[in-house]
């Protein structure tokens, strides 16, 4: 619910046969301990009180139109070299920079013009240098998504224009 709902509350329900409860509780216990009552009495309410499918359709449109602009604005200023996929669903682009420019290097620049990329190396075991970052259309307004392309497109042209763009080790890493 909580990705829907309210981002961060960590909040869902789920029905489990009789024979697997406890391992389940466990399991549940071991991720967060224990959930707010607060939150768990709030999001009662708003079920009970038949808000749930309103919400849910509001946020489809709002994020129908997100991914709208977002894939708009990147067909309209990524380089043809730079490769993403427009997802079926969801609130995340992956984005392939060109062989050989390294993500990393990329969230560092594209930070100073106030964007904010995921680089790929923290989705591998290994965090190998990746070419490849998500880009995530959940926070940012619909009427911000084509300056903020157009920001980080300027940020991996500038990359892409030096040559010794080479990838500088993992430093800060971002709070995910």
């Amino acid at each position: 619910f909580s990705k829907l709902f309210l981002p961060g509350l960590r909040m869902a329900f789920m029905w489990v046969p009789e024979r697997h409860f406890d391992k389940t509780a466990l399991a549940k216990y071991s991720s967060d301990i224990s959930s707010s009552g607060f939150t768990q009495r709030a999001m009662d309410l708003f079920l009970r009180k038949s808000l749930w499918s309103e919400h849910v359709n509001r946020l489809r449109k709002i994020f129908y139109e997100k991914w709208l602009k977002t894939g708009q604005s990147l067909e309209k200023y990524m380089p043809k070299s730079v490769k993403y996929c427009c997802p079926r669903g969801g609130h995340f682009f992956w984005i392939e920079l060109p062989k050989g420019l390294y993500t990393m290097n990329l969230y560092h620049e594209a930070a100073k013009n106030g964007v904010s990329i995921i680089p790929g190396d923290l989705f591998f075991m290994n965090q190998r240098p990746s070419e490849g970052f998500r880009l995530s259309i959940a926070q940012i307004a619909t009427r911000d998504i084509e300056e903020g392309i157009a920001l980080l497109t300027e940020s991996i042209t500038q990359l892409m224009d030096n040559p010794h763009s080479v990838f500088q080790g993992l430093g800060d890493r971002p709070l995910l």
